[in-house]
Order: C-alpha cells, then structure tokens, then sequence
C-alpha cells in the first residue's frame, strides 16, 4: 500500500472547443472520480454544479470535501453536458496519478474523448489538507483491542464497518458498543459528527441544537487501527440477540441539486422517488428493514419470486419492486410491521417471570412514542433552521429475547439519528451571513424534517392508541383469507366473523361466500400478572384453510395464501395483523397466534406522550386526535407549541 493522505481537488473551469448540445447554449458540468489499484471500477469523488448557459467556458470555482487517498490512485476527470431528460453527453476526460498532481499548483489538464479527438481543457487544483484542518478528534490506541480491528462489510452505502472491541467495558459502555466506519468513505460525515461532539460538550444549549443532537449516534473520534482511520460510532446492535432496526428517511424531500455534490438531473430523479413514495405523503420513507418479522419476510419473498418468474421480469426487477414496497409503506404499516412479534417462542416459565410477546410488543411501542414525542419537541427548539437532506432515523429493538418483568422499560429500544452526508451544523452567525435566498432554502428544508419527524411521532402513537389502548372489548373480529399477487391488488378468498369467546377446542367455519372454504382456529383468553399494562389478551389461533379457490391464472390453479385478522371497536381501536403467505397451495397450515389486547392502564399513552414533554395532550381527546387529517394538524400545532415552550398556552387552547 502506498502513503496516504487528505485530499481536496478544486475544478476552477474549462474550456471548450466543441459544441455538443444541438439547440443553444450547453449546461457543463464537471466530475471526479478515483482509481484505485486493484480496485473493479473508480469510485466517485466531486462533482461541480451545473453551469447553465455557460457553453463552451464553464467557470465553477468548486472545491470537494477532503477525501483520503493513495498516491498512485488515479484521479480521473470528465465533463459533461447537463441533459435534464436523457444521458448528459459526455463532452472529454482527462487523467494523471495523484503524485503527479498533488502539490504542483494549478494545471490545465487537455481533454478528450474516447476516440483521442481533443476537446479543450480544464483547470484543477489538488492539494493535501493543511495540518490545522485534519485535527479531528482522535481515540487513543489503548482504547479498544488492537486485534479485534476486522472488517464487516458495508451496510447501505459504500463505507467499510470494522469491529471493535473496548478495552475498558463499563456497565453503560460494553465490549461492543462502538463500531468503527472507514473514513476514506465516509469523510462527509467526518465535519458533521465532529462539529456535532464540539456543540453536545458545550456547557449552555442557547441553540437547543445540544439537546437534539443527543438523539444521534455518539461519536467517539478517529481511530487509526488495522491500516485505515475509523470513525467510532455507536454501535446499534450491540448486545442483541436479533436486532431489528428501520432506517427511516426522514423529509417531504429527499434531494436537492447541487447541494453537497448531488447532481440537478440526479435530485430530478429522486424528486420522482419522493413524490411516489411515503415521503410525499407523511414525511418521510422506509429505506432498510434488518431483522424483519416472518409475515413480511414471506411477502417479500414471494414478491422475488413472481416477478423472477415474470417472462420480461428478473432479479433486478424484484429487487427494484421490494425496495419500492419498503418505501410506499404507511407510517401505520411500518410500526405495525416493526413490532410484529407474534411468532416469538414464549418463555417456558409460564408469564410470571418473563414477558409475552404481546407485552414486549406494547412496551417497545410505549418507549419509541416517548421517545419519539421527545425528539419532535427537540426539533421545535432549534432556534437556527438546518438543511439535513436525505438524514435517517434508526427506530430498533432486540426481537430475539423476552425479557424478564424486572428488567427497565425502556432497556435496548433505539431512536437514533444517524446519516449525515448531505446535511450541515448552522450557528446563529454562520446563518445571518447567508443570504435572503439561502435562509428561505434552510427554512423550507426544516420545516420538511420537522414535519416528518412530528408526523411520524403521530404515527407511533395513533398506532398504540388503535391497538393497545382498548380497556374494554372488541367489537368485532374477521378473519379474511387472501390470495397474495405481486403484479396485481391481492385477491379475496373469502371472510368469516367470529364471536370473541373461549372456544371449545378448535372451530371449523365455512368462508363466506359460500362455496370459498374452510378456515379452523381456535380462541382462549390470557390474563397477565398484575404491573403489566394489559390485563390480557385474546389469543386467537390461526390452524388452516382447506379447499380454497384457485385465483392463480396459470396452470399450477393455485393460490398463494394467507389470512389477516382484524379486530375493531367503536371507540376507534383496531388490530391488524396476518400470517406468512403459503406458496402454491389451496389447503395452507399456519399454525400462528395472534393477541387481541386488553389493556388495564387507561393513562399509559398519556404518561409516554407526557414522558416525551407532550403531556398537555392529555386535555385532548385522544379519538378526535387520532382521526386522519384535522387529528394530525392538532398533533404538529401541539408540538410547535411544546417545543416554543408554549405547552400552557395550547392547553387552555
């Protein structure tokens, strides 16, 4: 491996002897890339804004963000013309070793195309990173055990994880907190988390940015281990059996041209992202979804499989389609998925000493609405409007183990921000220098992220209200068989009601209408110990359909099944849950259970939401707040109002 060190490349301009748009002025913009020795193809490092009209003498005065390199990499630079609809057209390139670069001033570097015809040239400059501009914050040596250094693979993006051990555990602190993220691919972050720690270690938050930024993932500093600079970071899945995490990102949208090296026809084409997912709708979307319940897991695999099977589909296909029923997601359906827990092994033990899985599930629900409420009030309390684009929010639990009754509430349940390439740290000051136009921009990008964030706290608690804050009974249940279609809306089999009452031993129901089926289950009640929030729960257990209809058009005359149940009650509770999709069957056995739950603290939404500084809510009628669209208008106008500190106000309101 050759020397490595800080790089930044200024592209000052070009000039052009060719003319490569058809009608008017071209639009140039220029990029740079890196090829490493060894590595299958460049990595992307700059790219300038787009020069509109400029034509044949684009001026871009760019600097990138500081990226560390090798120097034998090559660094490789193109210009193209910008084409809003359509490939930009390529206009030449240039390439020379970093060595030959680095330190030598400003160069006209000649270009051309693939054919070697000349097409001008442009003007670039790299230099090392000055000393005074590297000083991050650094972690000693000792820290962590030199040899657990070792790489984990990438998650998301393009960066390397790297295991880490600490030398020193403490009870808060384990073996295993942190996680370390290569630098060389993450230097974007570098400035964000740095100025990040420098603003939680400040002794007055005048700005509330302190108290918001201490949702986010701690930073420890840059740890040189194992040939590479690591950037140590909390570690999410530290001590969990199974995590389960959702990144969820957060803002009406998600791009914006020419901020932080995104291109105009690339911020075009995630608005389309945007405008055809849950970001338009609520706020916000589902981009990853690790430890996935096995309803969901199902689903998706038999989304792979349809469209694999699909004459003109293919694996790509599938995997553009999964991404996209991950990101269309409702909020609902998201916490719904999220805590998803009825196929958990219950502790032999019996309730006594562990929790069921219909209680971890409402006390995992209960922590994130706490959580979530706190956060959204932090966001109202920033006094300077920030630009973070394209940001995430990790929501996760460990989905592996029940715990015991005695263990903390709120013990492993996550709300954590995380993801800051694209996003900035504003002072008071920086933003008074900005001009009229710039603060209008920051104050429309916060007010998405706020949105996003009070709207998914809505979310969160509409979603415990429905299903968790039934003290009484339900009114009615169904259980509705369904035939699960990737290319098509899911066609119905069939639908029974069933009276909520112990039954004796399993009940075997035609569906109607007549001539679809048969479903068998059974039903039984479960009272919890007293300290719980549920007095209990109907237990209502899926067993089979036999002798469904074929909906399948093909020659297999199948059906791929599955059953959802639903319960409802006139005061605006409601359950929804289903089973895994069985493939290519007309007689499916599920075996699964499903709880219907009771609960036995009619305040307990109150308390999280008044945990989280939200407790004026509790002069709300919670039916009225959770209906649609005026329930979630008096939701956000309480939380400007908490985070102003005007919670007074809007009670007597």
């Amino acid at each position: 491996m050759s020397e490595r060190t800080l790089v930044v490349i200024r592209i000052s301009g070009a000039t052009l002897t060719r003319n490569f748009e058809r009608h008017g002025k071209m639009d140039p913009f220029a990029t740079a890339t890196v090829q490493s020795p060894g590595a299958p193809k460049a990595a992307a490092w700059a790219r300038t804004p787009t020069a509109w009209d400029a034509h044949m003498t684009p001026s871009w005065d760019f600097t990138s963000r500081p990226s560390e390199l090798e120097l034998d990499d090559v660094i490789q630079i193109k210009v193209f013309e910008d084409d809003i609809i359509g490939k930009s057209d390529f206009c030449g390139g240039a390439s020379a070793q970093l060595s030959d670069l680095l330190g030598a001033g400003e160069q006209e570097l000649p270009l051309f195309l693939g054919d070697g015809e000349p097409t001008g040239h442009i003007t670039v400059t790299l230099s090392e990173v000055p000393p005074q501009q590297t000083e991050w914050s650094r972690v000693g040596p000792g820290k962590f055990c030199e040899d657990s250094v070792k790489p984990l693979g990438v998650s998301g993006g393009t960066a390397a994880f790297y295991s880490l051990e600490h030398s020193t555990p403490t009870a808060d602190r384990g073996v295993g907190f942190y996680i370390g993220k290569d630098v060389s691919r993450a230097v974007d972050e570098v400035e964000f988390y740095e100025r990040s720690l420098a603003i939680r270690q400040r002794e007055e938050d005048g700005d509330g940015l302190g108290w918001l930024l201490s949702h986010s993932l701690e930073y420890l500093g840059i740890l040189s281990a194992a040939g590479v600079d690591l950037l140590v970071l909390e570690n999410l899945c530290e001590g969990q059996e199974l995590p389960r995490l959702v990144d969820l990102k957060i803002g009406e949208k998600t791009a914006s041209a020419g901020w932080q090296g995104k291109s105009r026809f690339r911020a075009l084409k995630q608005s389309f992202v945007d405008k055809w997912t849950n970001s338009a709708a609520e706020g916000y979307r589902l981009e990853g979804f690790d430890g996935q319940p096995a309803a969901l897991c199902s689903v998706l695999t038999h989304l792979t499989r349809e469209m694999e099977d699909h004459q003109r589909m293919g694996a790509k296909a599938a995997k553009k389609a999964r991404r996209m029923l991950l990101q269309t997601m409702s909020g609902g359906d998201i916490f719904r998925r999220l805590v998803d827990l009825h196929h958990m092994t219950e502790c032999h033990d019996g309730v006594d000493s562990h929790l069921t899985s219909c209680e971890l599930s409402e006390r995992v629900l209960h922590t994130l609405v706490s959580k979530l409420a706190r956060l959204s009030v932090a966001c109202q309390r920033v006094e300077v409007p920030q630009k973070w684009v394209g940001s995430s929010i990790a929501l996760g639990f460990d989905a592996g183990k029940l715990p015991k009754r005695t263990e903390p509430a709120d013990d492993g349940v996550l709300v954590k921000l995380f993801d800051w390439g694209r996003s900035e740290l504003l002072t008071a000051e920086a933003f008074e220098q900005l001009s009229a136009r710039q603060q209008a921009d920051r104050r429309r990008f916060w007010s998405y992220y706020c949105g996003g964030v009070s709207t998914l706290t809505w979310n969160a608690a509409r979603e415990y209200f429905r299903r968790f804050g039934n003290g009484e009974d339900w009114d009615e249940v169904s259980l509705r068989m369904v035939d699960f279609d990737a290319m098509t809306k899911d066609d119905f089999l069939g639908e029974v009601f069933i009276p909520l009452k112990p039954s004796d031993g399993d009940v075997t129901v035609n569906l109607s209408p007549e001539g679809r089926g048969t479903i068998t289950f059974s039903i039984s009640w479960r009272e919890l110990p007293a300290g719980s929030r549920l007095k209990g729960s109907w237990r209502v257990t899926v067993l089979h359909a036999r002798d469904l209809v074929a909906s399948d058009r093909t020659a297999a005359q199948a059906s791929d099944p599955y059953c959802v149940v639903t319960a409802s009650s006139k005061a605006g509770y409601a359950f929804s849950q289903s089973t895994c999709v069985v493939s290519r069957c007309l007689n499916p056995d599920f075996n699964e259970t499903f709880d219907l739950a009771i609960s036995s603290d009619p305040d307990a939404l109150h308390g999280a939401l008044a945990n989280g500084g939200l407790g004026v809510i509790g002069e709300l009628a919670l039916p009225d707040l959770f209906a649609l669209k005026s329930g979630l208008q008096t939701f956000n106008g309480v939380v400007a109002s908490c985070g102003r500190g005007e919670a007074a106000a809007a009670g007597a309101a």
